[in-house]
C-alpha cells in the first residue's frame, strides 16, 4: 500500500506514479514473500534485477537469515532498512528497505488473524514515510478470508488516522 501523505486525493498509476508530488517521478515499488530466506542468493538475485526504489519484504526471520536484510540492502543499493518482528521474540515479520531517505511511521499489530491448534497467527504492519510517500508493508492472513477482510479493515482506518481523516 502506497499513499501520500497530503490530505488531497493521490491517485497512484499502475506504473507507480503518484499524481500530485511537486516533480512526478516513477517509483518502483517491489513487495516480496521471502519465505524465512529459503534461499538467500535467489532472492538476491531476484530482487536486485528488479531495481527497487521501495522494497516491501514479509516473512523476514531474522534468526534463519542472520544479516540477509542487510545484504539484500547492499546488493539493491538501498540506503534504509526498517523491520517489524511481530511473532516470534520479535525475530520474525516485516520489512521495509528504501533507496531515498525514510523514516518510521509506525508499526502494529493487526486485528484477527487464524487460529490453528492453540497459536494465534499474530501479524502486523510497517508503515514508513519518504517525503510526500508513505508505505505500508503487511502479509495479511493466509488462512480466512474473513480473517484477511479484519485485517484489511483495519489496515484501511488505520491509513484514514494517519492522513487525519473523519
Amino acid at each position: 500500500i502506497a499513499q501520500c501523505c497530503r490530505r488531497e486525493p493521490c491517485a497512484l498509476t499502475p506504473s507507480t506514479r503518484c499524481t500530485n508530488m511537486a516533480a512526478t517521478k516513477a517509483l518502483r515499488v517491489v513487495s516480496y514473500n521471502v519465505q524465512r530466506w529459503g534461499r538467500l542468493d535467489t532472492i538476491i538475485d531476484t530482487l536486485a534485477r528488479l531495481r527497487p526504489d521501495v522494497l516491501c519484504l514479509q516473512e523476514c526471520c531474522q534468526k534463519r537469515g542472520a544479516g540477509a536484510l542487510q545484504k539484500v540492502a547492499d546488493a539493491c543499493g538501498l540506503k534504509q532498512v526498517h523491520f517489524f518482528g511481530h511473532t516470534m521474540d520479535e525475530s520474525y515479520g516485516n520489512a521495509i528497505l528504501t533507496r531515498a531517505p525514510s523514516s518510521l511511521v509506525m508499526e502494529i499489530f493487526l486485528a484477527g488473524g487464524s487460529i490453528i491448534g492453540d497459536h494465534h497467527i499474530q501479524r502486523g504492519a510497517l508503515f514508513v514515510e519518504m517525503g510526500a510517500i508513505r508505505v505500508c508493508c503487511t502479509h495479511l492472513d493466509h488462512i480466512s478470508e474473513n480473517e484477511r477482510a479484519i485485517q484489511a479493515g483495519g489496515l484501511v482506518r488505520q491509513l484514514h488516522d494517519l492522513r487525519g481523516d473523519s
